[in-house]
């Protein structure tokens, strides 16, 4: 172990069991050294309560640097370097060890779920935190170990994306929460100068959110094509009130334009948004469970590439399933409470028509459907 030994970091889940590290997830422990360092400052000005900020270039000698990987598991030991000829002092070396202590300490608290001291938890070390919680999925973790830990063979501190969110949540004022999110929208605004947009929702009111450069293209492609109706799913960390409803994007992780309007999030969300008596003062809204269940069967069974159908209210609230298919007009009017569908075909040329009652619980009665459609662009 190298004598500028600081911290061990052991990445744990599916990605990882390999013991490989995926090269584009190298870049995404970058802001650790950001979160040391603001950890850094937190320690100097509590010892230092008369002054309101640090010295300068204070804590710019600091760099972590990977000094060794181990064999066998995904972990890695990171070590404390400094530019040129620099050398720290004891105080300094006090106030990054203070540091890491803390910044483990915080850890510990919110994955314990216990309170978060305010006095541990800079405002500035958020955005930190998320961009490294941005890089695992919820299924993965980041285990800290201090060199204590090293000793004992123990873990000091598990972050995770369930951890952030305890985080974000321990600075947020009155009933506001937040947490991994997604939107689908437009882009009505973006500012290039200070790198932020507006997401205007299918059902809500105009989101705020960050973009980072490795999503700009895509934001400005979703921005240019506003008026041509171009939307884009947004997921990342967001801040929501007490309902439910995204105020803020704290962080995106992801910005994927979608391509088609025939997207079936996307129709689904205009049908989310209606109320009752959307039809001429007629017409059931359809419950939300309902919808959320009729999309993610959709999702589950019709295969990558298959002709995703047009989708429509129905007054009595359920939705309707669409395609027009050569001289064929096929349509599926499910109920949502039932979890039934009544299959409805019609060739225009020969005029025959038929009908078919569909259990859409049952995976046998999805491939029916797949094969009928199929059969009809002759596949």
């Amino acid at each position: 172990m190298p004598s500028n030994f600081f911290l061990q970091l052991r990445l744990v889940g599916n990605r990882f069991e390999n013991h490989a590290i995926p090269l584009d997830f190298l870049t995404s422990l970058a802001p650790f050294q950001a979160l040391i360092v603001e950890a850094f400052k937190v320690e100097y000005l509590r010892d230092n309560v008369r002054r309101k900020r640090v010295p300068r270039d204070f804590a710019d000698s600091i760099e972590l640097k990977l000094t060794s990987l181990t064999r066998g598991i995904v972990q890695f030991d990171i070590g404390v370097d400094t530019p040129g000829n620099a050398h720290l002092s004891p105080s300094q070396e006090k106030y990054l060890e203070h540091a890491r202590d803390r910044l483990i300490v915080t850890i510990q608290e919110a994955e314990k779920g216990e309170s978060v001291e305010h006095s541990t938890l800079s405002k500035q070390m958020l955005p930190h935190f998320e961009k490294v919680a941005n890089a695992i999925t919820d299924s993965e973790e980041i285990h800290l170990v201090s060199p204590p830990g090293i000793e004992n063979g123990g873990v000091s501190a598990r972050f995770s994306r369930h951890v952030v969110n305890r985080l974000m949540n321990a600075t947020s004022t009155g009933s506001e929460t937040t947490k991994n999110t997604e939107v689908r929208g437009s882009i009505p605004e973006l500012n290039q100068a200070n790198m932020t947009l507006q997401i205007l929702p299918i059902n809500g009111t105009a989101i705020k959110a960050s973009v980072g450069p490795e999503h700009f293209d895509s934001a400005l492609q979703v921005f240019n094509g506003f008026r041509r109706g171009s939307q884009a799913e947004f997921h990342g960390i967001g801040r929501l009130d007490p309902i439910g409803r995204v105020l803020q994007f704290t962080s995106l992780s992801q910005l994927k334009i979608i391509d088609t309007p025939l997207d079936i999030s996307l129709q689904l969300d205009t049908i989310r948004a209606l109320e009752d008596g959307w039809l001429d003062g007629e017409g059931l809204a359809p419950s939300l469970s309902g919808v959320d269940w009729i999309e993610s069967r959709m999702y589950r069974y019709l295969p990558a590439g298959f002709p995703r159908p047009y989708l429509y209210p129905t007054e009595s609230g359920g939705v309707q399933l669409e395609w027009s298919i050569e001289s064929n007009e096929v349509s599926i009017e499910v109920n949502l409470v039932s979890r039934l569908g009544v299959w409805h075909e019609f060739n225009l040329q020969s005029k025959k028509d038929s009908e078919r009652e569909l259990n859409l619980e049952q995976s046998s009665d999805w491939e029916w459907i797949i094969r009928r459609i199929n059969s009809m662009w002759g596949i």
